[in-house]
């Protein structure tokens, strides 16, 4: 195993319960790590079209 990842800080986000912090740790180099805060998430949320095409 090279990484692993770790979901912790669990919230509430508009009625679903989901992690709110997502760390992912690299095993290969000791003290390396990314880690992705999610302050607000959306669900079903309507995106036009043109964001997706060119």
């Amino acid at each position: 195993m090279v990484r692993y990842m770790t979901y912790t800080d669990i919230k509430n986000f508009h009625g679903r319960v989901m992690p709110s912090k997502w760390t992912m740790y690299n095993v290969a180099k000791k003290g390396h790590s990314t880690t992705i805060i999610v302050d607000d998430m959306r669900f079903d949320a309507k995106i036009p079209d043109k964001i997706f095409s060119f």
